[in-house]
């Protein structure tokens, strides 16, 4: 007979910690792997062709989110709950996963014209029709690794997401280049690059369905050789689909606010450009530099600070459960200082250093206006990435908290004030496309003040990080500001090459790290959690990094000795 799962409740699982890494680590490579492989495309489609690549990417992602945002969570749910029943709960699902996912191919496929021309830009169509059989491919995969997930094993998510990525790279530049070399018109050169990312999805998919037909046919051979049997009652598809979809709407709709959002925010920054004047492959074009050169930069830790905020849930809901406050305590100031110490050097450098950083990824030749363009756009994001930072975390915590929907009314509110800002500043000729990321600030603004007026009657008291806060500022403000002068006293002089800007990075890094240790905004615990971290930390004492003789300079204790007070 047929088992109706993988692994027994004998076996071992991986651990917790074990997983939020593989995932983190997969999450690293496919961002990196997507930043890459925007760099050759804007070289052969231009800012116009990125524009409708982007475009179409835009309409995929939404439908993407919607379709898979919440069935792989509600499915990992059941499984972890049942995992002797976990083959049969896939089954059932994965049917609903096949028809949710056909049902998009076909809208994507069939009304794609009709959808380029309605968010204002036409020549999309055909890279819209190029991303449609993604969209059945993701969620085919996305059932699988559902499965996996609720069964406690993150490694065939990790390794999926890192074949897809590789995938669109490989797949999406061999197509475009082909496609350029046969001389095709613009649209179809874009659309040959859209076609390599639902190709990279597939071999994702391949992936996944070879590595669950195998552990299933395994567990079947094992079964026919007399191994120990499960039995399990059939329980019937209804009672299966219902509780998934009941788990799954909710998540869908709070996870469907951010791509909507940026949908809308596409949409509304194509048509309302052109009631201003420009032309539609004027706007295709500022949209393609704005979603290729700034977006891709601004995103990138912000998502990586979704790993920090994986184990907080559990985490906090773990000490709030025995009671232990000074744990709770412990994790919510945490979390909040490693944010604050990863996002403040990154808002205040990339704001320093959008141009050289653009120069040194995309500049040469043809894109040296592309990247002038986006400069100013990149200098105003890099202000909000500390923001994208505070919401990711801050939405954690509530969720931890208990309070799931407060997450969700606050992004909902947020939407509203991007849209609306967006709607105004693109329609002021001084302003123009600067309106776009000025709306994202103002927008992870709201975000932050309605969660934290939430949170900050939820966390235990004695969480007080002004203190840190205000050494932290400092380091970091002192740290850029100085690489700042130094690079241009520098290039006065001695012009310098794009790839100085790596130089002055590290330097940064450095007088930032420096000032960090000194001032007790980085402290030894922190620097032991990691790897090799007690031997980091007796490098920094030899260095005499560290504060002498166990005390930090403290800016908040004896404020007469470095401000005048009345």
């Amino acid at each position: 007979m047929k088992r109706d799962h993988i692994k027994t409740p004998n076996e071992k699982r991986p651990s917790f910690l074990s997983g939020v890494f593989l995932l983190s680590l997969s999450a690293i490579l496919v961002k990196v792997t997507g930043l890459v492989t925007k760099i050759p495309l804007l070289h052969l489609l231009g800012a116009q062709g990125m524009g409708y690549y982007n475009a179409a990417y835009e309409v995929y992602a939404t439908l993407f989110v919607l379709s898979t945002a919440g069935l792989p969570v509600a499915l990992s749910i059941l499984i972890s709950r049942r995992p002797e029943s976990g083959g049969q709960i896939f089954r059932s699902a994965a049917r609903l996963f096949a028809a949710v996912g056909a049902v998009g191919s076909l809208c994507l496929w069939f009304f794609a014209d009709g959808i380029a021309a309605r968010i204002g830009n036409a020549g999309a169509g055909a890279s819209v029709r190029a991303l449609a059989p993604a969209v059945l491919f993701v969620c085919l995969a996305s059932a699988v690794r559902g499965y996996y997930q609720g069964m406690g094993n993150m490694s065939p998510t990790a390794v999926s997401q890192i074949l897809e990525a590789v995938g669109k790279l490989v797949f999406g530049l061999a197509l475009a280049t082909a496609a350029c070399r046969r001389g095709l018109p613009l649209t179809d050169v874009a659309a040959a690059g859209a076609w390599g990312l639902s190709a990279g999805t597939l071999s994702a998919l391949l992936y996944l369905i070879c590595r669950i037909g195998a552990d299933f046919f395994r567990e079947r051979r094992n079964a026919d050789r007399g191994a120990s049997e499960h039995h399990t009652s059939k329980r019937p598809a209804q009672r299966i689909l219902r509780p998934l979809v009941a788990i799954a709407v909710p998540i869908t709709l709070s996870a469907g606010v951010t791509p909507l959002t940026r949908l809308l925010d596409m949409v509304l920054i194509l048509r309302r450009l052109q009631g201003c004047g420009y032309t539609e492959e004027m706007t295709g074009s500022l949209y393609g530099i704005y979603s290729t050169l700034a977006v891709p930069l601004y995103s990138l830790l912000p998502m990586l600070i979704g790993s920090l905020a994986l184990p907080i849930v559990p985490g906090i809901a773990r000490a709030r459960e025995t009671g232990d406050l000074s744990a709770e305590r412990e994790i919510v100031s945490t979390s909040l200082r490693l944010t604050c110490l990863l996002g403040l050097p990154a808002s205040l450098g990339l704001a320093a250093f959008s141009y050289p950083i653009l120069n040194l990824l995309f500049g040469s030749g043809n894109t040296d206006m592309a990247v002038a363009q986006a400069a100013p756009l990149l200098r105003v994001l890099g202000i909000s990435v500390l923001g994208g930072c505070l919401v990711t975390v801050l939405g954690a915590m509530l969720q931890a908290y208990g309070r799931p929907r407060v997450p969700l009314y606050a992004m909902l509110a947020g939407s509203a004030v991007k849209l609306s800002a967006a709607f105004i500043l693109l329609g002021i000729p001084r302003v123009g496309m600067l309106g776009a990321p000025i709306s994202t600030f103002l927008c992870h603004f709201t975000v932050i003040l309605i969660e934290s007026s939430v949170l900050c009657r939820l966390i235990p008291r004695g969480v007080s990080l002004h203190g840190f806060c205000l050494r932290t500022g400092g380091a970091a403000f002192c740290a850029v500001m100085g690489t700042t002068l130094l690079w241009q006293a520098v290039d006065r002089h001695l012009p310098l090459p794009p790839s100085a800007i790596l130089a002055a990075v590290a330097f940064c890094i450095l007088i930032y790290l420096i000032l960090t240790l000194r001032t007790g905004a980085l402290r030894r615990e922190d620097v032991v959690s990691l790897s090799h971290g007690e031997c980091l930390w007796k490098l920094f004492e030899r260095l005499k990094w560290t504060p002498s003789g166990g005390k930090v300079v403290n800016f908040t204790e004896n404020k007469s000795k470095f401000f005048k007070t009345s």
